[in-house]
């Protein structure tokens, strides 16, 4: 079995019902016999607070993705039992190097988090990540699906689960 990718935004009253309703619209949509590759597979969730990291939703996605270029970068670096000439060792080091420079500059002071979010949500058996959106699109999103004025925030999930 494999692991898929999946993303969900949706609004609730707070983190919890909002991960209620997206997991259960899923098994709706999706069936409840498992092995689906959306958060209908999740049974819990890892809150992320941006607010605490000081880091905005798209600071917070470029730096995650950073760190997924990182942890490749880092893979590949190590010799699979084939041996490696220095020049391509030397490449391969140069493209760690290169990667860990920009996600410290993406996630500043904050790199700990940031891996272990990473971590957590490249886990197909693990928790879903959340994030709650604000600003923008947020307001984009209550206007689009009529939430406008209803209490609750909107809140965005993610991560990988089984398929």
């Amino acid at each position: 079995m494999g692991a898929c990718d999946f993303a969900v935004t949706i609004f609730g009253k707070d983190a919890e019902e909002a991960f209620r309703s997206a997991t259960q619209q899923a098994r709706y949509e999706h069936g409840h016999g498992g092995y689906t590759g959306t958060i209908a597979e999740k049974t819990s969730f890892h809150f992320v607070d941006l607010k605490r990291l000081g880091m905005t939703l798209d600071q917070y996605f470029k730096a995650m993705n950073a760190a997924q270029a990182l942890t490749y970068a880092e893979y590949d670096a190590k010799p699979n039992g084939s041996k490696r000439t220095k020049r391509e060792q030397s490449k391969r080091d140069t493209a760690v190097r290169r990667a860990r420079t920009k996600f410290d500059r993406l996630a500043k002071d904050k790199g700990y988090s940031i891996r272990q979010a990473f971590a957590i949500s490249n886990d197909k058996w693990g928790p879903a990540i959340c994030v709650e959106v604000t600003g923008k699109r947020a307001k984009e999103h209550r206007e689009r699906y009529g939430l406008k004025g209803r209490k609750g925030g909107v809140f965005h999930f993610f991560g990988m689960a089984s398929c």
